[in-house]
């Protein structure tokens, strides 16, 4: 965390010339990071960049990684008002091919707390051509997944 944070610093004598308009916090699972980890990597954006007001911020979160009181207020804290949930599957099967560590069920957990929280801005990432997965399978994860967050975006 402490190179993270010196190498974000390190762009400095650059970064007061541009302004930052979007913020993706992603690959891997940026959902496992502590408060005190996430707050850390948010200050090193605040203090070396102009980060707009109104600019999108968004991180990543692993359904089965996520703590309704120690993820979303921090979260709220950051000013992160984006999430990118990876549902990737409604099957079981599928999930498990993956290696995922969460159900649909916990996704639709997450998402609910996510909605509850006063998240109004989520991405649902999906997969496709998972190995052994056919049309019927994929059609279906569209159908389940749209029919349980309406107004959603997906990212396929």
């Amino acid at each position: 965390m402490k190179s993270l944070c010196q190498d974000i610093r390190s762009y400095a004598h650059l970064a007061k010339a541009c302004r930052v308009i979007s913020i993706f916090v992603g690959g891997g699972t940026p959902s496992t990071l502590t408060a005190f980890q996430m707050q850390q990597i948010f200050s090193a954006v605040r203090d070396t960049f102009v980060v707009e007001e109104n600019a999108e911020i968004t991180v990543e979160m692993n359904p089965g990684t996520v703590d309704r009181e120690k993820r979303f207020p921090v979260i709220k804290n950051c000013g992160i008002n984006r999430l990118s949930i990876g549902l990737q599957s409604t099957k079981i099967r599928e999930l498990q091919i993956l290696g995922r560590i969460h159900t649909y069920e916990e996704f639709l957990e997450t998402y609910h707390m996510a909605r509850a929280e006063g998240f109004e801005n989520i991405n649902v990432d999906l997969m496709s051509a998972i190995p052994g997965q056919s049309l019927t399978d994929w059609e279906e994860n569209l159908k389940i997944s749209g029919r349980a967050c309406p107004g959603t975006h997906f990212c396929i």
